[in-house]
């Protein structure tokens, strides 16, 4: 079973006491939340101010991320085939 989601506010609470130099464990014993949690919250922040570069294992995961997507699109249940041709998209006909 996966632990319940915390808030965002609760996220951002986290982060704005790592600003002034607080420790990681100090800051999660404060809130009740596990240091790791806390320090994948942190990586995630520094990722999304551009302030850290992803991991080549990060990296290759959003590109895995982004091609899913693209095949998504292409789904073969969105297309049906009648005798010899492709007939269109479904929904489109």
């Amino acid at each position: 079973m996966l632990p319940k989601p915390c808030p965002p506010e609760l996220r951002r609470r986290a982060l704005d006491l790592l600003e002034p130099g607080r420790s990681v464990r100090d800051v999660a014993a404060l809130l009740g939340i596990a240091e790791s949690c806390l320090h994948r919250w942190k990586r995630l922040d520094l990722l999304d101010r551009g302030l850290k570069s992803p991991s080549p294992a990060e990296a290759e995961s959003a590109a895995l991320a982004m091609a899913r997507a693209r095949f998504d699109l292409l789904d073969p249940a969105r297309f049906w085939l009648a005798g010899d041709g492709l007939l269109g998209v479904a929904g489109l006909g």
